[in-house]
């Protein structure tokens, strides 16, 4: 939920060629609410930080990092790809 009537969410990926392929996972969600500077000393606990800064990452072998910058929210999950892929059963 926005703090204000206007805001984006935008979810994209790509594939990175590093030493294997990752992918790399972005949400980003924007509003035009001021930013509180405390917000980014506030330890987030709740189902969905578990989630996002555990579960996900360590079901795919991966990380995750959350940053605040002007307005904007963006979580991103890198992982390997080949355990982002669902092998087909025969």
């Amino acid at each position: 939920m926005f703090a204000t009537s206007e805001g984006t969410i935008a979810v994209t990926w790509r594939i990175l060629r590093e030493n294997q392929k990752y992918l790399l996972l972005t949400w980003s969600e924007t509003d035009n609410a001021p930013s509180d500077p405390t917000d980014d000393k506030k330890q987030r606990t709740g189902f969905g930080s578990v989630v996002l800064f555990r579960v996900a990452p360590s079901a795919l072998d991966g990380t995750s990092v959350f940053a605040r910058e002007d307005g904007q929210r963006i979580w991103e999950l890198k992982a390997p790809l080949d355990r982002c892929l669902r092998e087909d059963e025969e």
